[in-house]
C-alpha cells in the first residue's frame, strides 16, 4: 500500500535541476537517491564525462544523455543547459568528479544561474563523509578546516593532530 503524500513516496517534479553529491574515493558510498536520480534524469550533466560514465557504468545505469559541464565551459553552458531544461520539461542531474557539487569543484555558476533565473534546484547529499568527520571536527573546536592538506612538508600530518 502506497501512503500518499509520504517523504518516502515524493519524487522531484519536472524541470528541475538537481545537484547530486558523487563519493569521495569509494564508489559504494554512493546514495540509493543518487543512483535513482541518474537513471530517471534526461540530461546528467558532469565535470568529467569520462569518471562519471565508470560510476555510472559500475551500476549499470545508461544515461539518456551524458553532458560535460566543467570549470572552463561552466559561464557559457550552465545557461543554455537551464533554458533547455525549462523549455522542454526536463530533468537535470548534475554531479563533479567526487564530492559536492560547488565546494571545490565546479557546480557554483550553474546554482547561480538557476538562481538568477528564478529556477528549482535541489542539492542531492552524500552525509556520510561529513559525518564520518564529525569526531576529528568536535576535536578541533579552536582551528578552522581547509579543504586540502599541503602537499610538501612531511609535517602535514601535524595539522590533524
Amino acid at each position: 500500500m502506497r501512503i500518499k503524500n509520504s517523504p518516502y513516496t515524493r519524487k522531484e517534479e519536472k524541470p528541475i535541476v538537481l545537484l547530486v553529491s558523487t563519493p569521495i574515493g569509494n564508489k559504494e558510498d554512493i546514495t540509493l537517491r543518487a543512483l535513482r536520480i541518474f537513471k530517471e534524469a534526461d540530461i546528467v550533466a558532469c565535470e568529467d564525462t569520462r569518471n562519471t560514465g565508470l560510476l555510472l557504468a559500475s551500476y549499470q545505469i545508461k544515461p539518456k544523455s551524458l553532458v560535460s559541464l566543467y570549470a572552463q565551459n561552466e559561464k557559457k553552458e550552465a545557461e543554455k543547459l537551464v533554458d533547455k531544461v525549462r523549455k522542454n520539461k526536463l530533468m537535470l542531474a548534475y554531479c563533479s568528479d567526487a564530492g559536492r557539487p560547488g565546494i571545490s569543484d565546479p557546480g557554483a555558476l550553474l546554482v547561480q544561474t538557476c538562481y538568477e533565473k528564478g529556477f528549482p534546484f535541489y542539492l542531492v547529499p552524500l552525509l556520510l563523509s561529513l559525518l564520518l568527520s564529525c569526531p576529528a571536527l568536535i576535536q578541533q573546536t579552536s582551528r578552522s578546516l581547509d579543504s586540502f592538506l599541503p602537499r610538501r612538508d612531511k609535517s602535514n600530518l601535524s595539522c590533524l593532530l
